[in-house]
């Protein structure tokens, strides 16, 4: 009875003291947030002061985080590293150094800091470091998702965890593989030998060099030569040759199995060039929602490939051919609404001007020749080449009709936006088998449309069939038809990403990786310098 009068006494004693404790904290939150000075001080340091302020005010200044929230926030800096960030931006190291304080002072002001690392945290997963055009790019056209700094900070208070923080990262697979790639090679940097491999004649099956030690090595750190494969010799060996054409795969090299000049030039770049590309292509997802819909059409313009997915399903993925150099394809997002089997082709005013146009002026048949009508839109009627008012020529509307020789093929795929974008067939199929597929006007060109338009029409309240849409094709007819399930599409360009647990590597078609790390790079600078 004595020794649960005593457990008793001492639950007291901590419970007051606990109490004590709360109410000291209180009091100094209280002093920091309305003496005079502090406040000026706090309003110039913290970007959110006004949220926070607002927050503790209606909370009568009782502290928000408790001893787990402390801990949690620690080990999510930490994590971060990875990413590309310096965690003194946040400021990890004032926050740490705050966190062994028995001060009442220092812990509120690690409870006011704290706030301000955590929404600083929010909007930057939630949208990432660079939040404009002018910073991510001129073709990047990707909605900010909307922040409100007060309501996260009251949804800090109530869950008392960081979970809405933590559930902001994109709920996407190819995502999640991605940031656990980096994750790897970040933790392996130390064990990953640079040591360059030295090219002096193409090497195959069957060869010996003493640079092959060097080579299986690279390759069993770079995850294409398995570890019971790991054998220290110098011959050219079926698990070496199958290991390098692995390699070779993920590079968008020639798969052949041949150690060239190529090829050692990619193995011999810098682990640390490769994490500090995936952390720009970090930086890209965190543009996109963190939900991406149960019904999305990826493609992916620096793989030249599309992606057709339902409820975290591959229903789909085909070869694409993106915009040329001069004429890229933009990044955006907008929901497919309708298809149109035998589409007519309104040229847009970049292809009528840069093509038609002169094509018109050099070949008296050239509109016989590709079924192109002009519509003179003065008076609603079509006119000949010959009866073109050169003066006005961009004022007629140009249409191409339907047919195989039409340049957007049978099946078009139409989300309505801005820039004139959309899926669609081509006549000219010989560019799917290339390596690098940047040959269009802008609009992206699909190797498999008509498996798409089924896939698509299969979810239609009236489903079509692959031998409906066979008829309607060879009908000739122009055919819309409004799809019931409508996917959201996403155009997007990353040069890397994660297939069969391994990272691939695309080329930067459109030079954007050198700007992008500019300004990512000054965007950390004056994050630290905050």
């Amino acid at each position: 009875m004595k020794n649960l009068v005593l457990v008793f006494c001492v639950i007291c004693i901590f419970l007051k003291e606990q109490s004590l404790a709360q109410v000291s904290l209180k009091k100094e939150i209280y002093l920091h947030l309305e003496d005079s000075v502090e406040r000026e001080v706090l309003a110039q340091d913290l970007k959110f002061f006004s949220s926070i302020d607002s927050l503790y005010k209606s909370n009568d200044f009782r502290p928000v985080f408790d001893k787990a929230m402390h801990l949690a926030m620690l080990s999510y800096l930490e994590n971060m590293e990875p990413w590309g960030f310096n965690t003194k931006a946040y400021p990890y190291n004032f926050l740490d150094s705050l966190e062994s304080e028995r001060d009442f002072s220092a812990k509120a002001k690690w409870e006011i800091y704290a706030c301000e690392v955590y929404l600083s945290l929010f909007e930057l997963v939630q949208n990432g470091l660079l939040l404009d055009e002018k910073t991510r790019g001129e073709n990047i056209h990707l909605d900010l998702s909307p922040f409100d700094p007060l309501n996260e900070l009251f949804r800090l208070k109530e869950t008392k965890s960081l979970i809405h923080l933590e559930l902001l990262e994109p709920n996407f697979l190819p995502y999640q593989l991605f940031e656990e790639n980096l994750q790897f090679y970040y933790a392996h940097q130390d064990d990953f030998d640079e040591q360059l491999l030295v090219f002096k004649d193409s090497l195959g099956l069957g060869d010996r060099d003493s640079s092959l030690l060097l080579l299986r090595n690279k390759l069993y750190y770079l995850g294409d030569l398995e570890s019971d494969r790991r054998q220290h010799s110098d011959l050219f060996d079926h698990d070496l040759e199958a290991a390098l054409k692995n390699f070779q795969k993920r590079h968008l090299l020639e798969a052949n199995g041949i150690l060239d000049a190529l090829s050692v030039k990619t193995i011999n770049r810098p682990l640390k060039e490769i994490i500090a590309e995936m952390q720009l292509n970090l930086e890209r997802w965190r543009w996109l929602p963190s939900y991406l819909g149960y019904y999305i059409a990826f493609a992916n313009l620096a793989a030249f490939e599309m992606s057709l997915i339902k409820e975290d399903s591959l229903l789909l993925r085909q070869n694409i051919v993106c915009g040329k150099v001069n004429r890229k394809t933009p990044v955006f997002s907008e929901k497919m609404i309708y298809i149109d089997i035998n589409p007519t082709w309104t040229v847009p005013p970049t292809i009528l001007q840069n093509d038609i146009l002169p094509a018109i002026r050099r070949s008296s048949n050239y509109l016989s020749k590709t079924n192109i009508k002009v519509l003179d839109l003065s008076t609603g009627k079509y006119v000949s080449g010959a009866e073109i008012n050169w003066a006005k020529a961009s004022s007629y509307k140009y249409i191409q009709g339907p047919g195989l020789s039409n340049s957007l093929g049978v099946v078009k795929f139409i989300f309505p936006n801005d820039y004139y974008i959309f899926f669609h067939d081509t006549p000219h199929k010989e560019h799917f088998p290339l390596k690098v597929r940047a040959y269009s006007s802008g609009c992206v060109r699909l190797s498999q449309p008509l498996e798409l338009a089924s896939i698509l029409l299969s979810y239609n309240e009236k489903s079509y069939t692959t031998e409906d849409i066979d008829t309607i094709v060879v009908s000739q007819k122009t055919t819309r038809i409004l799809l019931d399930e409508q996917p959201q599409v996403y155009i997007h360009y990353l040069t890397q990403e994660v297939k069969d647990g391994l990272l691939y590597q695309y080329p930067d078609i459109y030079s954007y990786n050198g700007d992008l790390k500019k300004a990512f790079d000054l965007a950390r600078k004056q994050a630290s310098s905050r």
